[in-house]
């Protein structure tokens, strides 16, 4: 190689090298995992949820005032039948809200 392209090659070597350092990005942490892995714990919003990984159980972490915090089960729907009668309530309730008594 002439003495002309030996730095050249060595600042293209430098720049890929360089190039391809800062293109790694660091591994996701790791959620924080208990022991016996049974329950996972995720945020969400300004709460919490947990879950019961063996059995799929599932609660929202509910603050109240005078600093009390409590696990707030989860209830799961299975069918659109159901689904329909929770909204179909929902309706009702807030329809019964905005009459004026």
């Amino acid at each position: 190689m002439s003495k002309q392209l030996m730095p050249l090659a060595l600042i293209v070597l430098v720049l890929v090298a360089g190039s391809w350092l800062l293109a790694q990005q660091p591994a996701a942490p790791k959620p924080a995992a208990n022991p016996d892995g049974k329950y996972q714990v995720s945020g969400s919003g300004d709460g919490a949820v947990l879950l019961e990984t063996t059995t799929g159980k599932t609660w929202l972490l509910r603050r109240f005032s005078q600093g009390r915090n409590v696990w707030v089960p989860v209830q799961r729907i299975d069918s659109q039948e159901e689904a329909q009668k929770l909204m179909d309530k929902e309706r009702q309730l807030e329809l019964e809200r905005g009459l004026p008594k």
